[in-house]
């Protein structure tokens, strides 16, 4: 799955992230800190055809997924989501064996979602993947 994926990469970027610590695919889990991230998947777009049969493969698959961080300091909160969104952005690489064209923003930037009732602040960027079919 991507989350997967992009959980790994994001746990080797540098970002303080470590996965299962304070680095998840959705949801996050009871007991998790009050500072981390949470990768979700979300309904893509239908990917992109090539000539041939009908039931030649998409060339390229176009999954999103949304990151969702969250913090008791606002700021920190926002900083962590805007420091993901830089490691994401224009991504271009292979994640897992797998073939990424392309990461990008469908957000403009990570924007504030909402306040839980442990006063942690959530911020959330949307993005779409430019994924190369696996047969």
């Amino acid at each position: 799955m991507l989350a997967d994926e992009v959980c790994t990469y994001l746990a080797a970027a540098g970002l303080g992230l470590t996965q299962g610590t304070n680095l998840f695919t959705a949801p996050f889990p009871d007991g998790a800190p009050d500072t981390g991230a949470c990768l979700i998947d979300t309904p893509g777009e239908k990917g992109e055809d090539v000539f041939g049969g009908s039931l030649s493969p998409e060339a390229v698959e176009l999954p999103h997924f949304q990151v969702l961080v969250r913090a008791k300091d606002p700021a920190a909160a926002r900083q962590l989501a805007w420091n993901v969104m830089k490691m994401l952005r224009n991504f271009q690489g292979t994640l897992s064996g797998v073939r990424y064209l392309r990461i990008e923003r469908v957000s403009a930037l990570p924007f504030f979602l909402k306040s839980d009732e442990n006063h942690r602040y959530y911020y959330v960027g949307n993005y779409r993947a430019w994924k190369e079919e696996s047969a």
